[in-house]
């Protein structure tokens, strides 16, 4: 019996080990909790944005109400473009009113000069009709003295005729008789020489006064015909008279030239007064741009595709919403549709579309333009 071995005494035998706490049982189970309910929540999150983003994409593909508050700055291609074009038109405007101030002082000048012509015109006629109503007096006395002098000269060549015949028929019969000397014979033809030449002074004096009287009438039409006559090149004419014709007719182109000029200026200022008042439309118009207003804070602007401008009216309701598309409340309406096609990028469809731009007035001091989208006539689902 000692010398054998009991398998039991060879087999060692295993102590039993600790149990678990029930402290640590527990926190497994809230942990396992735990991240079972992380990830229903996750679940449910992805779940309900899913379906969110999905209704709204639906909601967006049948809704056509919607419009996007547009947020204008000084670098926007569009205010870019009317800023230079009211630049332009002003600088435009600017430089016509400079050119109506010279024009205004030409059409000045040329009424200046068309007045001094025609005083010059009328002072000259003046002057040339008294000239001649002198000239035709002067005329009229040479004519009275002209008849004084042929009537005393025709007494004296009758008398001296008379004289002279029976004062050489007696010289010669004296001489011949030997009653006179040869000295006192002389003598007696020279005193009827002297007979013979007062006839003939009588004769000149009669000859220069007809000449003079000829001259003046001469002079007289003359002064008429270069200020009156139509005919530059009149046989009345002398030096004088054409000199006088001469500064007559170039006052009178001087007074037409004056008066085509003050035509030409009147026309072109009344052309240029037209284009100012069309420069100054079309600035008051450009000033009054709902784009350049909404710049300076004065107008909101709102972008409508072309696929939502059915439900677009002057005067129409604007709707905002607080939720996307729901808790909607009125905050404004419609103004007017801008005139032309812009093209901007669409935060419903993630890119540029073509539509129009409205001018919206927002009640609540323009707050709801900084939603992403508003809403025309009602709220979208009633809500």
């Amino acid at each position: 019996m000692s010398a054998g071995i009991s398998l039991t005494d060879s087999v060692p035998v295993t102590a039993p080990g600790p149990r678990r706490r029930p402290l640590a049982q527990v926190w497994n189970r809230l942990i396992v909790s735990a991240y079972r309910t992380i990830g229903f929540v996750v679940l449910t999150a992805i779940l309900v944005g899913l379906l969110s983003f999905l209704f709204t994409r639906v909601f967006y593909l049948f809704n056509q109400s919607w419009i996007a508050p547009t947020l204008l700055s000084a670098t926007d291609e569009r205010i870019v473009r009317l800023s230079a074009e009211l630049v332009h038109q002003n600088t435009q405007r600017d430089r016509l009113r400079v050119e109506r101030t010279s024009l205004q002082v030409g059409l000045s000048d040329a009424q200046r000069r068309a007045e001094t012509g025609g005083a010059i015109r009328e002072a000259l006629t003046r002057a040339a009709l008294n000239e001649a109503k002198a000239r035709r007096g002067e005329r009229r006395r040479l004519h009275e003295l002209s008849g004084t002098v042929d009537a005393v000269r025709d007494q004296v060549v009758d008398a001296t005729r008379e004289f002279s015949d029976v004062s050489r028929k007696t010289l010669d019969e004296q001489f011949q008789a030997g009653l006179t000397t040869h000295e006192r014979y002389l003598s007696g033809e020279l005193q009827l020489g002297q007979l013979a030449q007062t006839r003939l002074a009588l004769a000149e004096k009669a000859s220069d006064l007809a000449a003079r009287r000829e001259q003046m009438k001469r002079e007289a039409d003359a002064l008429l015909s270069a200020t009156v006559g139509d005919d530059p090149g009149s046989a009345h004419l002398n030096v004088d008279a054409l000199r006088l014709r001469q500064d007559f007719v170039r006052a009178a182109l001087d007074v037409a030239k004056a008066r085509d000029e003050i035509t030409a200026y009147t026309e072109a200022l009344a052309t240029l007064d037209r284009a100012i008042a069309r420069h100054d439309d079309l600035l008051k118009t450009l000033a009054e741009d709902p784009l350049l207003r909404a710049l300076h804070g004065n107008a909101t602007m709102a972008f409508v595709p072309y696929e939502n401008s059915a439900h677009v009216r002057q005067g129409g309701p604007v709707f905002a919403c607080r939720l996307d598309m729901l808790w909607c409340h009125k905050v404004g309406q419609v103004n007017q549709i801008l005139p032309g096609e812009v093209s901007q990028h669409s935060p419903v469809e993630a890119k540029n579309q073509r539509g129009l731009m409205l001018e919206i007035t927002l009640q609540d001091g323009g707050q709801a333009a900084r939603h992403q989208v508003l809403f025309l006539d009602h709220a979208p689902l009633g809500l």
